[in-house]
């Protein structure tokens, strides 16, 4: 069995230098410029009792809170009574919006 050449071995890894360089630079449109921090209770809550919860704004860029950001509060299912205090917020000078899910 021949062994391959120093010219084919350069080769063979130039092309999957270029395979592996390639998937590291791509990106899409339309990417992700914010992180949504969800803060709630850290204990378990009583089925009747509203519950205080939070959305935090922050920027990927910077790693700044951004004040002014709309929040578009939904629950992905509602159990009959579910209800959240506003279906949209505006956060405030700390990046933040509180609502409550009763």
């Amino acid at each position: 069995m021949r062994r391959p050449g120093r010219a084919t071995s350069g080769l063979l890894a130039l092309c999957c230098l270029g395979v592996l360089s390639a998937g590291s630079v791509a990106a899409y449109n339309g990417q992700a410029t914010v992180q949504i921090l969800i803060t709630g209770p850290a204990a378990a809550v009583p089925c009747d009792a509203p519950v205080a919860i939070a959305a935090t704004v922050i920027s990927l860029a910077s790693g700044n809170v951004i004040a002014t950001q709309i929040v578009a509060w939904s629950l992905e299912s509602e159990d009959s009574g579910d209800a959240l205090s506003a279906d949209s917020s505006i956060t405030d000078e700390a990046g933040s919006r509180p609502s409550t899910w009763t």
